[in-house]
């Protein structure tokens, strides 16, 4: 027999025609949320890439020049010409694309994080010092993590007031607060949602105190040697870091013209700069050479005294 066809009627056809529309105003709301989110992805992407290639700079150089690491990415000879390539190609094209009027940035906007890993990294010239440290006094974004990196940068540059008034700064809540214990972000609260409030990666200040302002640093593993590089810009200084094999202590005071250091059993190595003394007398340590800029003492255990 014949088959029956429906015949939509007249409201039928506007119901659906207004529901095509509806769904096109929805669909259309849609792709302009979404193209603001990919305007703001694609921004944040580009203002992080100077950023990304000081790490991609550091790392390859880091696994070029490990010969015993082992990864399974890294294990050929074309790997390590690879890694190479990639460490000329940033030293030569970094500063070229990335270092503007104000800094380095990849845009309008200056990134903490990537001023302090152009100096980390070494890729930032003497030059272009005056126009980090101007972003490292007047940005400050970064997360917890990043800070430990702002604030090694401004140890390498010897920028100690600077590092001292960030930290009391962007720490300020900490130290104010009654918790005994670190928190992951720079804020806490009682809807503290974000992060846990004891966090290892946040002491990134206290490595700068160690390394820097005492100058101590492990040149082994477990501290089977370490150094202490004593920087001329500090007139006193007193501390200690405690090690796997013990505690090293410095105390340091030019007025009184005394360094004493207090050390371990391991191959310890003292630079001392020649501007503390032109003839320091050495107790219970040994110089090992003179050059123009400093003297380059052996520490033995226990109590090391230097009068200058």
């Amino acid at each position: 027999g014949r088959k029956c066809m429906t015949v939509a009627t007249a409201k039928e056809i506007k119901d659906r025609m207004k529901s095509i529309q509806d769904t096109m105003k929805i669909t259309n709301a849609m792709y302009m949320i979404s193209s603001s989110k990919l305007r703001k992805a694609k921004k944040a992407l580009a203002d992080t890439e100077p950023y990304f290639y000081t790490l991609q700079y550091t790392m390859s150089r880091i696994l070029r020049h490990i010969p015993d690491v082992h990864l399974n990415y890294f294990q050929k000879e074309e790997d390590k010409s690879f890694l190479q390539d990639r460490i000329t190609s940033i030293e030569d094209n970094f500063r070229k694309k990335y270092l503007k009027e104000k800094g380095f940035s990849s845009s309008a906007t200056y990134d903490d994080r990537a001023n302090a890993w152009a100096v980390v990294s070494g890729l930032a010239k003497e030059e272009d010092y005056p126009l980090v440290k101007d972003v490292l006094t007047n940005v400050r974004n970064c997360s917890v993590y990043r800070e430990r990196y702002v604030q090694e940068a401004l140890g390498i540059r010897g920028e100690f007031s600077l590092a001292t008034e960030r930290t009391k700064s962007r720490y300020k809540s900490r130290i104010e607060s009654d918790y005994g214990t670190l928190w992951e972000n720079f804020e806490i609260g009682e809807n503290y949602e974000t992060g846990t409030p004891n966090h290892a990666w946040a002491g990134g200040p206290l490595i700068r105190l160690d390394k820097y302002y005492l100058g101590i640093k492990p040149t082994k593993p477990g501290y089977e040697s370490y150094e202490i590089n004593l920087s001329s810009s500090l007139e006193k200084r007193n501390g200690k870091v405690s090690t796997v094999k013990g505690n090293i202590s410095v105390d340091v005071d030019k007025e009184k013209q005394s360094i004493k250091i207090e050390t371990i059993d391991a191959n310890g190595t003292l630079h001392l700069p020649k501007s503390y003394s032109a003839n320091p007398k050495l107790v219970s340590c040994q110089l090992i050479e003179s050059t123009d800029t400093e003297y380059v003492i052996k520490l033995s255990k226990g109590v090391n005294q230097i009068n200058l």
